[in-house]
């Protein structure tokens, strides 16, 4: 018989929201029940049997019949495809077709399912014009028949069946979700398989996988066909045997790399490297190293792009954005100036497409390609940067405070071949310049970059649409003034404000309804607590807390009431304020706004509302800063364990995750720096080698800290370190990878440093400065000054004693240079520090010359390094 539990088991998922009986069965199917009442009347059967064959007996007696399971399931399927059919003369040929044969009964299982799939992706193709025909966004309106299934009495089981999918479907309609249902069949399945992938390629065929592949990619909207792509493309590839041709490849790689498996998509890449040897695919390995935050190899691999098909300076826009992007992110602003010059060369010599000319795609349909080298050409195409990205890079400098770049990029589009009083007012409106409070603001960090020959020229082409379009919006009235920005720099300083401020000076003007209102009393919360007003912002607060209770008590009121609903972060803009505060207080008076924070939470609680990154960030700042460890850890041990959970997930169940990145960069900021703190304070005797003039009333402060403290840490630094970088693929800039190294050697985990560093030059492409190299080095003197008087203390030495032999030692390795001094004139790398961690390594442990700690470190930071053998090699030759 057909065994389809996994199918079945998710039937009711993939369609069900609620199901509600509309109407009681007015009998039962079993003679006994039907004669005697006993559902009515004796409540519970009881049965009283000497062993089970009787009891069988008695239950056929009283009309039972045994029930064979896997024949049901087939039926239960029948039926649920019979309410999913579409009706069209051909999908109810297949599914009548689809009856006969698993009537038979003499398939075996495997074929069974072979040819229920067979039906499914003959019904997908049907779904697929269908959804061609009428838009991914306009499903069919559901036909109304005055007699529904719900509203006839119910005479059996099976009758009761057919009510539950009719219903199931009538509110699928309703709601517009019936529109890809054979697909959502067929992903459930290519799910339950790829948990399995060993038995994937058994249950079906070869050809089936490759027509699923093909059609999912027809699929139109963006989501379901990715992750029908991911779904069908690991079963094909889990055999080991088969490989695409590179462009629907490709497409599998874009899939991988949309659910975060970054080391197998570029795995993929590199090893058709050499045998495509194209253009695209190059472009293809570069935004997929992008996007995996493998800088190094994006550098790498830009480079050889230009050596290998000498196109210069033609580099991918799309490739060239997200570069600038992520060397911004790393504040690398001379990369980044560098890649966006690139750019300006690309303008002059290959021009610039204007916004409101039609992209070259707009009439092209799906492209079938006769052959490889067809494909090749189409996807070697070159796209001719566009005023939208001139636009994209502005944004990317404006929003790093990198002014200078950004004003330089706009005198260039200014000097644009072609350009018009179109394009003023484009760029006007596109970054917002109407928000300045005049024009000279902008012809103060304008003019500098502009042709000087033509900057009058510009400027007052530029003046011209400046005050074209804040008349429009009738921006030059006395009230609108005051709430303009004085300059560029104000106007990129808070992204939020800014947008907020547009919307209300532009959108008041034309009349449009409220404008975002979360945001909107975001912002109005926070104003009025700039102001000190406390009362009347928990006025404020507690309006938004009624409209969410309302909303939630009656649904359609959601987004229709004048205040909006209360989210957290209107609550995180309390938490700030209260942190910001403390220093108006004197210490003994802080209680009081840890206690005004306690009730905060408990009304964020009390109402249900869910923690997100923004409010556990600033609940983290204010904890620590009040050095509220049991609070911090409270927040940083529940937040690791949702992630390690995630992380156990299947590949199939990953594909369900719209947001798979729930920590956010800022938020793993404030983990780092509690962790930090944390260790500073119960490390201490880190403390004890430089002692300051504050030492004893600091011991005495952390004395207590230690003594109030209950909750601790149930994740390494380690393990923080790997879930963030692999798992989260956020990328660190030098000042985060400050806080990391700060708190890897607050810990003591000296053995992790090396995988760091190497993670941070290797893997993100970051250099090592000079300040950089001069604290790790300080840090690591420190450690050694601990670990050398430790060992003395344990010949016999008192403290003192030891500490003099310690900072003795310490002088002599300097002196022969065992110890790094670096010097401000020196550029040093990698290899310059690891020695140093290894020396200190090995004085803490002698025994272990292998360094079996430090490779197990690297094991598990997921990070390797090709010449580490010399380095220690280097090191085991050094005579202490």
């Amino acid at each position: 018989m057909l065994k389809l539990t996994h199918v079945l088991r998710n039937v009711a998922r993939i369609q069900t929201r609620f199901y509600r009986r509309r109407r009681l069965p007015t009998g039962t199917h079993i003679p006994a029940l039907q004669q005697n009442k006993l559902l009515q009347d004796a409540g519970e059967i009881r049965l009283k049997s000497k062993d089970s064959n009787e009891t069988e007996k008695n239950l056929r007696n009283m009309g039972f019949e045994e029930w064979n399971s896997n024949s049901y399931v087939e039926e239960l399927l029948l039926r649920y495809l019979k309410h999913a059919n579409s009706g069209f003369r051909q999908s109810a040929k297949n599914l009548s077709s689809l009856d006969n044969k698993l009537k038979m009964g003499t398939l075996a299982e495997n074929e069974r399912l072979q040819v229920l799939f067979d039906y499914l992706l003959k019904e997908c193709e049907i779904e697929i014009r269908m959804l061609n025909q009428s838009g991914a966004d306009r499903p069919e309106k559901p036909i109304e028949t005055t007699d529904k299934l719900s509203d006839l009495p119910i005479q059996s089981a099976e009758q009761l069946e057919d009510v539950i999918f009719s219903d199931l479907f009538e509110s699928a309609k309703k709601d517009g979700r019936n529109y890809l249902n054979h697909f959502d069949l067929v992903y459930q399945i290519l799910a339950d398989l790829n948990d399995n992938k060993s038995q994937g390629i058994n249950v079906l065929t070869l050809e089936q996988l490759v027509q699923t592949f093909e059609l999912v990619k027809l699929v139109g909207v963006e989501g379901r066909r990715k992750r029908g792509i991911f779904l069908a493309g690991n079963l094909l590839y889990s055999s080991g045997t088969v490989r695409m041709d590179p462009v629907n490849e490709s497409f599998y790689i874009d899939s991988l790399v949309n659910y975060g498996f970054y080391k197998r998509a570029f795995e993929l890449f590199e090893s058709n490297r050499i045998k495509v040897d194209e253009r695209w695919w190059y472009e293809l390995g570069m935004m997929v190293a992008l996007r995996a935050n493998y800088l190094t190899k994006f550098d790498k691999l830009f480079v050889a792009t230009d050596l290998r098909f000498g196109k210069y300076p033609y580099v991918s826009p799309q490739v060239l954005k997200l570069a600038v992007r992520r060397k911004l992110l790393m504040s690398d602003f001379k990369s980044a100036d560098k890649l966006t010059d690139r750019f300006l060369e690309m303008v002059s010599f290959y021009g610039c497409k204007r916004f409101d000319e039609a992209p070259d795609n707009a009439t092209r349909q799906m492209i079938t390609f006769a052959t490889e080298d067809q494909a090749d050409e189409f996807l070697n195409e070159l796209t001719i940067p566009s005023d939208y990205d001139f636009i994209t890079l502005i944004e990317y400098h404006l929003f790093r405070k990198n002014i200078s770049t950004a004003m330089k990029l706009v005198a260039r589009y200014l000097d644009t071949n072609g350009i018009t009083d179109k394009n003023y007012r484009f760029i006007i409106v596109q970054l917002k310049f109407n928000l300045l409070r005049s024009f000279e603001q902008l012809r103060h960090s304008l003019g500098p970059h502009l042709n000087p020959e033509t900057v009058e020229q510009k400027l007052y082409e530029l003046n011209r649409s400046f005050d074209e379009v804040r008349k429009e919006h009738n921006l030059d009235i006395s009230f609108s003034q005051e709430l303009l920005f004085n300059n560029i720099t104000s106007l990129t300083s808070f992204p939020e404000l800014t947008k907020v401020m547009e919307d209300f000076v532009m959108k008041k003007a034309t009349a449009d309804e409220h404008l975002s209102p979360s945001k909107k009393f975001h912002v109005l919360l926070k104003v009025i607590l700039a102001t000190g007003k406390e009362k009347q912002a928990f006025f404020l607060l507690s309006k938004l807390e009624e409209a969410f209770l309302k909303s939630k008590k009656s649904p359609e009121l959601k987004g229709n009431q004048f205040y909006a609903e209360v989210q957290p972060h209107h609550y995180a803009v309390f938490v700030e304020y209260f942190t910001l505060s403390k220093d108006r207080f004197p210490n003994s008076m802080r209680s009081k706004l840890e206690k005004n924070v306690e009730e905060l939470v408990e009304r964020v609680e009390s109402h249900g509302i869910p923690y997100n990154s923004v409010l556990l960030t600033k609940l983290l700042i204010f904890y620590r800063d009040f050095n509220n460890f049991n609070k911090c850890f409270e927040i940083i041990n529940q937040v690791m364990k949702e992630k390690i959970v995630k992380q156990l997930i299947t590949d199939s169940d990953q594909t369900r995750f719209y947001n798979r990145r729930d920590v956010t960069r800022p938020l793993y900021m404030e983990m780092w720096k509690a962790y930090a703190k944390y260790y500073k304070i119960f490390n201490k005797e880190l403390e004890r080698v430089e002692k300051k003039s504050n030492y004893s009333g600091w011991k005495t402060q952390v004395a207590k800290i230690i003594k109030r403290t209950d909750v601790h840490p149930e994740f390494s630094v380690r393990t923080l370190f790997t879930t963030m970088v692999h798992l989260d693929n956020v990328l660190p800039d030098i000042k985060m990878y400050y806080m990391i190294l700060t708190t890897f050697m607050r810990s003591r985990d000296w053995a992790s440093i090396p995988a760091v560093l190497c993670t941070m030059t290797e893997l993100h492409g970051l250099s090592l400065e000079n300040a950089f190299v001069m604290y790790v080095t300080k840090g690591l003197e420190k450690e050694l000054l601990v670990v050398i008087s430790k060992k003395h203390q344990a010949s016999g030495e008192n403290v003192e004693e030891a500490n003099v032999q310690a900072m003795a030692k310490v002088k002599e390795l300097k002196i022969r240079g065992l110890i790094l001094t670096p010097q401000s004139d020196i550029q040093y790398n990698v290899d310059d520090l690891i020695p140093q961690i290894l020396l200190l390594l090995k004085i803490k442990n002698p025994e272990d010359i292998q360094f079996n700690e430090v490779y197990e470190a690297m094991k598990e930071l997921n990070i390797e390094k090709r010449n580490f053998l010399e380095l220690i090699n280097l090191v085991n030759n050094v005579i202490f």
